[in-house]
């Protein structure tokens, strides 16, 4: 019902090249891309879970939040990468010099690729010199003492996976989403594999404890990282742009944008440097206190509760992870679409696209919403078998339930936000989230009295109640960048575009030669400074 009001509401032109079939196409391999990876992970923590004891679930998933500070922090390099690939594409996709255009392409991809890597070996060495600092900080650490060895894996591992992270953005905004999410869901059953053959042979070894069982997951992980970078960059290399119907879009703005390139290619190469690094800053503060909201509530969790508690604060990150990353799909849509809508101030298309995202994004949140309310006892029994840990996964079931809309409404309007390359504005809006209304509320369960006989019920529910209040924020500010800023703020261009349109067919009817030489230095003239500043604060 959603999908049919929106098509009413944003009934398509005869210009108009994206239709709702090809959108959701698309974001059904983007979701699959994006939710691979945590349904992946997430499966592995119900067969470990099922497998083995609380403890050696609890240091599994300890390892995995710790470790993912050193690659989810550089999330710019798969949005980054996906917008800027997009803008790449949509400003010389008229270009009839294929050596050229692989030229200027290879760039930027060379330069992801020695970024990844000096980002990954960086963070990988960081972590792993200051893991006994890390486990400290959780309290009791003879527990975590299993999972020291796929902790150094997962370290090891980092330069692979953050440069198969800029090998997923670079193919992203390319166009070859299905490729993403085939590549990214044969590595993610390779890791549930891998999971299931460790777990059965050391069940089926005498002598091989919960320790042992981890570090072979550790080396195994490894081994399918370092593929599945391999993998990544060969499609890179291999692959060349895709047109994602917006051609006869961008065919107004081409002649302009060659000439000014032209005119001043080197100019323009220094500046694109310049903006990279800028934005890949401004992302890097964004997405290293995400993190931070995670790994401070596991420190809050690992603290306040027992082993099982722990064990259900992972499994409960996991859901509200893996649902937020099926959602994603639609944010990916909106960066690799939408960056080149914006990219040429396609205004109108990019309103249109939003709105359909927005859509679909939210349809598809209250449907989680309702799976979560129907099957929750179900699900709570399949996912761990220990009535404890069954105890406290309860406690959260209902905030990740309602969460689902919101977490789905954030990661839409984060892609727009890629798209439009309004970074800074999303790394504020995190600051300001993060130290006003998530550091209160979660930092508040530390003063839960621990006598009490519900006292872990209760911080284990504060916890996630600062991850949701966390998300109304940024819904609620995101919402107001995109619609009463961008959207609005663009409305003028829509006008200016009629203009245009007019004048060209004017000159086409008048005459040929030099009527239509004049016509179109009109309309150059008359068009949008390609050289103006992005939206900015």
């Amino acid at each position: 019902l959603v999908t049919v009001a929106t098509q009413i509401m944003s009934r398509r032109s005869e210009r108009d090249d994206i239709s709702h079939i090809e959108i959701l196409k698309a974001s059904l391999s983007a979701s699959v891309q994006n939710a691979a990876g945590p349904i992946g992970l997430a499966l592995q923590h119900v067969i470990l879970g099922k497998r083995k004891s609380s403890s050696a679930l609890a240091a599994f998933g300890v390892c995995v939040s710790i470790s993912n500070l050193g690659t989810t922090v550089f999330q710019f390099l798969v949005d980054g990468s996906t917008s800027q690939v997009g803008s790449l594409v949509a400003k010389h996709l008229d270009e009839t010099d294929e050596g050229k255009k692989k030229k200027l392409l290879g760039k930027h991809c060379k330069k992801s690729l020695v970024v990844s890597i000096l980002a990954g070996a960086s963070a990988g060495a960081l972590l792993l010199v200051s893991g006994n600092s890390l486990f400290s900080t959780l309290g009791e650490t003879d527990r975590m003492d299993i999972g020291r060895g796929y902790y150094a894996w997962r370290c090891l591992s980092m330069p692979f996976k953050t440069s198969s992270n800029a090998a997923v953005g670079i193919i992203g905004g390319y166009g070859h989403v299905h490729v993403v999410s085939v590549m990214n869901s044969v590595v993610a059953f390779l890791q549930v594999l891998m999971v299931c053959v460790v777990l059965h042979a050391s069940s089926s070894s005498e002598g091989k404890g919960e320790k042992e069982a981890l570090d072979a997951l550790g080396l195994a992980y490894f081994v399918v990282v370092m593929f599945h970078a391999v993998l990544g960059w060969a499609i890179v290399y291999f692959s060349r742009p895709k047109k994602i119907g917006l051609e006869r879009t961008m065919r107004r703005r081409r002649i302009e944008m060659r000439r000014r390139r032209e005119a001043a290619e080197e100019e323009e190469e220094e500046e694109e440097s310049k903006k990279y690094f800028v934005d890949a800053l401004n992302m890097f503060g964004r997405s290293i206190l995400l993190q931070l909201s995670f790994f401070v509530a596991m420190i809050v969790a690992s603290r306040k509760l027992p082993v099982a508690g722990l064990a259900a604060h992972h499994l409960t990150a996991q859901l509200w992870l893996v649902c937020s990353y099926i959602v994603d799909g639609f944010a990916t849509i909106g960066t690799i679409y939408g960056s080149r809508l914006y990219s040429i101030k396609s205004i109108k298309k990019l309103r249109s696209l939003t709105v359909r995202l927005l859509s679909y994004g939210v349809s598809l949140g209250f449907f989680f919403c309702a799976i979560f309310l129907a099957f929750g006892t179900a699900a709570r029994k399949l996912f761990v078998g220990d009535e404890l840990t069954n105890y406290y996964l309860g406690k959260t079931w209902m905030l990740v339930t309602f969460a689902q809309p919101v977490n789905a409404v954030v990661f839409v309007l984060d892609g727009l936000m890629y798209a439009t390359k309004s970074f800074a504005f999303a790394r504020e809006v995190m600051v300001a989230g993060v130290g006003v209304v998530f550091l209160p509320t979660v930092l508040s369960a530390t003063l839960i009295n621990d006598g009490n006989s519900n006292s872990g019920a209760k911080v284990i529910a504060r916890v996630w109640t600062a991850k949701l209040a966390l998300n109304v924020w940024r819904m609620l500010f995101l919402s107001g960048r995109v619609f009463f800023w961008i959207l609005k703020e663009e409305d003028r261009s829509d006008e200016e575009e009629e203009e245009e349109e007019e004048d060209e067919s004017e000159g086409e009817t008048s005459g040929s030669g030099s009527d239509g030489e004049n016509t179109e230095e009109s309309l150059l003239e008359s068009d949008m400074d390609d050289d103006a500043p992005l939206l900015s604060l």
